[in-house]
């Protein structure tokens, strides 16, 4: 009786371990893909400048709702990482804390911008956002 008790409890807690673990592997994928991805898209496209043989044409936010879903989008970055430092998948893994406090800081970059309302500030500010992405997604290929 005491082996099919040690049995359970091991096969038991393999089965908690995995579950924990493909839960929380899951939700870093959905919190990359719900917020992370999305608000930084929204930001990188706010502002632009296109030149053509005719023309120059500048986007940026110009009305107070445009400001407004632009410091929705920062916020929600900003949640998304600090989301992510908390992944139970993660472990202490410094590099994986390193880049989710590096989206956190460039979300916070791009709310201060948005308080200045300068383009040039949330150019450079979305530029921090793509180092950070590139930088991590380089050592997690594929959200290892």
């Amino acid at each position: 009786m005491r082996f099919y008790r040690l049995v359970f409890a091991v096969v038991l807690s393999w089965f908690v371990w995995g579950v924990a673990h493909v839960w929380s592997a899951t939700n870093d994928r959905q919190i990359m893909e719900t917020m992370v991805d999305p608000s930084a898209n929204l930001i990188w496209r706010s502002v632009s400048t296109v030149v053509t043989v005719d023309e120059v044409k500048e986007t940026f936010p110009r009305s107070d709702k445009e400001w407004n879903d632009l410091r929705k989008a920062a916020t929600r970055l900003a949640e998304g990482g600090r989301l992510l430092k908390t992944s139970r998948s993660r472990g202490d893994d410094r590099d994986w804390l390193k880049w989710s406090q590096a989206i956190v800081d460039a979300a916070d970059l791009t709310l201060k911008a948005v308080d200045a309302r300068s383009p040039d500030r949330i150019l450079d500010a979305g530029e921090k956002i793509y180092e950070t992405c590139v930088a991590c997604h380089g050592g997690y290929s594929v959200m290892r």
